[in-house]
């Protein structure tokens, strides 16, 4: 399967009336497959902190915590 992302463009004359179309495709398959990959291991990602019986936390630099698993009470 190929993704395309295609642009269309309407090209006009002077007086507003259509004359024709540019149109321009271009192959992002290798897009899509990466952003599907990613999508699919978050969620093997969540489904193992949120199932998880220790604790999983996630903290930012400054110590601020950002997640907490759902075993965590």
């Amino acid at each position: 399967m190929h993704w395309l992302q295609t642009t269309i463009v309407l090209v006009r004359s002077p007086d507003g009336a259509v004359e024709g179309a540019v149109a321009v495709a271009r192959d992002v398959s290798l897009q899509k497959q990466s952003e599907l990959r990613l999508r699919e291991s978050e969620e093997r990602l969540r489904q193992i902190t949120d199932h998880s019986g220790d604790l999983i936390s996630l903290f930012s630099l400054v110590g601020t915590r950002l997640y907490t698993s759902p075993s965590y009470s």
